[in-house]
């Protein structure tokens, strides 16, 4: 049942199709091999009589799915128990054919070599594949090293430098350099929320002062009164994307060196 619940969710116009098209024709045939004789009428009566309740139960599932996608919001005190309400990050990349990420550091991301090798399996398989991380020397880091020290007492001014570099080599394990430069973009500014979008499925981490991935996040589904928000995170995204300050990976300043067999 919850499979069939999933798949109406997704594929909601080919259902009804079925559903007010082709069970119709086939009620109507059997009706029409009733008229000339080739079947009892109540073969056609029991027939119809289950086309009607058919017709009820899926009309039901249909629409729950999509109740769901507009009312259904999970949230947590971090990202990660956002993710156990949902799936698994690479669960959720594997059936996904749009993955954008906005990040910090990506640290939380790049941790797990599964994530790294579902996403990189997506972009081979032609999904839509793009990340935006902040760049290692921008102003961004900058800032966010002097909010983590009011934090922490000591903060080293190079730990998210490092995080960032580390987060790059990572990828390069799986990604060809060719491959990151099309789908990898870093930005100068300071971060202040990280986005994942997963098709039609959100989830946001909220940046408390001084934290990263440990900050409240959310996730909502793309549409009904949900949809201008999407769309203006969609829209900020790509200003980010498109920004001239924002630079691709050989274009920036620091070439990040290939760190063989860094995979965490």
């Amino acid at each position: 049942m919850h499979f069939l619940k999933r798949y109406l969710g997704r594929h909601p116009t080919g259902s009804r199709y079925f559903l007010h098209t082709l069970l119709p024709t086939t009620v109507l045939g059997v009706v029409a091999a009733a008229s000339a004789g080739s079947a009892p009428w109540f073969i056609a009566v029991i027939w119809f009589l289950c086309y009607l309740i058919a017709a009820l139960v899926l009309e039901l599932l249909l629409r729950q799915p999509q109740d769901e996608l507009v009312r259904r919001v999970v949230s947590g005190p971090d990202a990660e128990a956002v993710y156990r309400s949902l799936a698994s990050v690479e669960e959720m990349i594997a059936c996904s054919h749009r993955v954008e990420l906005l990040a910090g550091t990506l640290k939380t991301f790049t941790e797990r070599s599964a994530n790294i090798k579902a996403l990189h399996e997506r972009h081979r398989a032609g999904a839509h594949v793009r990340l935006l991380v902040m760049a290692p020397r921008g102003e961004g880091v900058r800032i966010a090293n002097a909010e983590r020290g009011d934090r922490v007492n000591q903060v080293d001014a190079e730990d998210l430098s490092d995080e960032i570099t580390r987060s790059i080599n990572r990828l390069l394990l799986e990604f060809s350099r060719a491959e990151l430069r099309e789908i990898l973009r870093l930005y100068t500014g300071s971060p202040h929320l990280a986005m994942t979008r997963y098709d039609d499925q959100y989830i946001m981490t909220m940046y408390t002062h001084g934290r990263g991935g440990s900050s409240p996040s959310l996730a909502i589904r793309r549409g009904g009164p949900h949809e201008a928000f999407c769309e203006a995170l969609d829209r900020g995204f790509q200003e980010l994307w498109e920004a001239p300050s924002t630079t691709t990976l050989d274009r920036h300043d620091e070439p990040v060196r290939v760190e063989p067999g860094r995979h965490s």
